[in-house]
């Protein structure tokens, strides 16, 4: 005879069902509630921008190998940048930029918004930071050179008006690295053109003792 073992139905405990309800049940019913009832509309503001090296247009007409070497210099010198400036975008540095044209403590305290999303106007630098890291998003795409960045606020007149200041602190950053890279390029070529003169001088005093010892 086939040997027939005994039916036994599996029973979920209480404990189950609580850690259900308390893990999965309850978090979702609250957000749920939460965005649908007391979260305060907030609007995006969307800006893209791309840095590229103004050596690319004169390295890129340029068919030898040292023009490609320049032209790929060039643009890993531009991906570099854009790293640079999408990396700045979310960093204290930013921040402290755009305090000096914009307030964002009150900008993002107001009291339309609710109690969760808004900003506590007192709390500290740090705080402000990390506030806004989640507040503006910023990506890089390799594919196309391009950088994409969001803007949130509760209202759109202050999101397109944080973006705005955003984009001029961001070309003012482009600005100071494209100075520095010139200001790089100007303490290189003085210093080759030194020690090229410094070479001159010695071959001139050379050849100068070899005509007066052969007269």
């Amino acid at each position: 005879e086939t040997l027939r073992l005994p039916n036994r139905k599996a029973r979920l405990s209480a404990g189950f069902w609580l850690s259900l309800l308390l893990m999965v049940v309850l978090p979702t019913a609250l957000g749920g509630a939460y965005y649908l009832y007391f979260a305060s509309a907030q609007y995006v503001s969307e800006f893209r921008f791309a840095v590229k090296s103004s050596n690319a247009s004169a390295s890129s007409a340029t068919t030898d190998l040292v023009g490609a070497a320049l032209g790929q210099s060039a643009r890993l010198s531009a991906f570099s940048d854009n790293f640079i400036v999408a990396d700045y975008i979310t960093s204290r540095e930013a921040v402290t930029d755009l305090l000096k044209t914009v307030d964002l403590r009150a900008i993002y305290s107001n009291k339309d918004a609710d109690y969760l999303a808004r900003l506590d106007p007192t709390v500290p630098v740090e705080k402000l930071v990390e506030y806004w890291q989640n507040r503006v998003d910023a990506s890089f795409d390799v594919s196309t050179g391009i950088s994409i960045v969001q803007v949130r606020a509760f209202t759109a007149e202050e999101s397109l008006r944080v973006a705005k200041a955003l984009i001029a602190s961001s070309e003012d950053l482009v600005n100071r690295i494209a100075e520095r890279s010139r200001e790089d390029s100007i303490r290189f070529a003085e210093r080759d053109v030194k020690n090229a003169e410094d070479r001159l001088r010695e071959i001139t005093a050379k050849l100068r003792q070899f005509r007066n010892v052969q007269q």
